[in-house]
């Protein structure tokens, strides 16, 4: 059995065994889904320059659902295997002349069989990661359909491993139904080592090592595997000026974690002290921290920081763009805190 590699402290050995991974990963919201695949796609794309690997991967976006066609999910996938490897195949050039020349678009099994043709070139594999398959729409068998699309990618073609994270939504789970799954949680562990390591930010118990084990398993008891929720209420204490005001705040957590849908109403809480602090900012900070948020919120698609930018400059500008009026990216994310990242 060869190793692709490991990633230490997750538990999950990645790209184990050429060729047999078919991989779901359901979890919660908030439970690091997507950090956890952000990881693996680093740690492949940093130890895959002695191997002649292809690695595609894929964000799923709710609010995308334009660019969400199975046939351009998968021809993005096809895009990014293609990338590395030159001169092209005939056969995909001969498909790319092809719909030039008639002004076409490609069907689906033509972009399957291009990913085949490309992927074959590989000698130590492809890795296929698709993060979010829930946020996939699933108007018109879409999601469905590009689920089958990805199993068949690895049905024909053994050197193919596939990764795909979900909520843990039925249809979803039962798609994978037979193929590894695992389940991803929070371990209380983690969630208490990563508050450890903030605890230096929590001025007001520094001379309290009580408290600080205090905050600690409280927090970590309410996440209940959600680091989501562990980093907002940890982030929310940092701004406590005394031990008096951070006990306070921990019974709160505790009230609202015995509540009937305690999930909600902890996040309700989480999110609630979060415009807290942005509206008690001085009053420019504010405005920018609260445009800055909606226009993400009420976008189409994801927005570019650069663009964010030039939205506040044209709105606080008279005529024109004044490129005086461009705020600082550090400056937007600082006066929105916990809600912009």
């Amino acid at each position: 059995m060869s190793h692709f590699g490991d990633l230490n402290g997750t538990g999950i050995q990645v790209a184990q065994n050429f060729g047999v991974i078919k991989l779901h990963q359901a979890g919660i919201p908030g439970a690091g889904k997507t950090i956890l695949v952000s990881i693996i796609i680093d740690h492949l794309q940093r130890i895959s320059g002695d191997r002649d690997v292809g690695i595609a991967y894929l964000y799923c976006n709710f609010r995308r659902v334009n660019d969400q066609t199975v046939e351009q999910l998968i021809a993005n996938l096809v895009k990014q295997i293609f990338s590395n490897k030159f001169p092209p195949p005939p056969a995909v050039m001969d498909a790319y002349t092809r719909h030039k020349k008639y002004k076409s678009q490609p069907s689906l099994s033509d972009l399957e069989e291009m990913f085949h043709t490309v992927a074959a070139r590989y000698k130590d594999g492809v890795f296929v990661i698709v993060d979010a398959l829930d946020e996939c729409q699933m108007s018109d068998n879409i999601r469905s359909e590009f689920i089958e699309a990805l199993l068949r990618l690895q049905s024909r073609d053994r050197n193919v491993n596939i990764l795909a994270t979900s909520r843990p939504v039925p249809d979803i789970v039962e798609a994978f139904d037979g193929y590894s799954r695992l389940e991803i949680v929070a371990q209380r562990d983690d969630i208490e080592r990563y508050m450890r390591n903030k605890m230096p930010n929590l001025r007001a118990v520094s001379k309290y090592r009580d408290l600080q084990d205090e905050i600690i398993d409280c927090i970590a008891s309410v996440a209940d595997g959600m680091f989501l929720l562990a980093r907002l209420f940890i982030e929310s204490l940092e701004h406590k000026v005394s031990a008096k005001r951070i006990r306070e705040t921990l019974n709160k957590l505790r009230k609202c974690a015995q509540e009937k849908e305690s999930k909600l109403a902890l996040l309700r809480l989480a999110y609630d002290d979060v415009m807290e602090r942005i509206n008690g900012q001085p009053a420019d900070y504010k405005e920018l921290a609260n445009h800055v948020l909606s226009w993400i919120i009420c976008a189409k698609r994801p927005l570019k920081t650069i663009e964010v930018q030039y939205a506040w400059a044209v709105k606080d500008s008279e005529d024109g763009i004044d490129e005086a009026a461009i705020p600082e990216a550090e400056n937007m994310v600082s006066y929105g805190g916990a809600a912009l990242c």
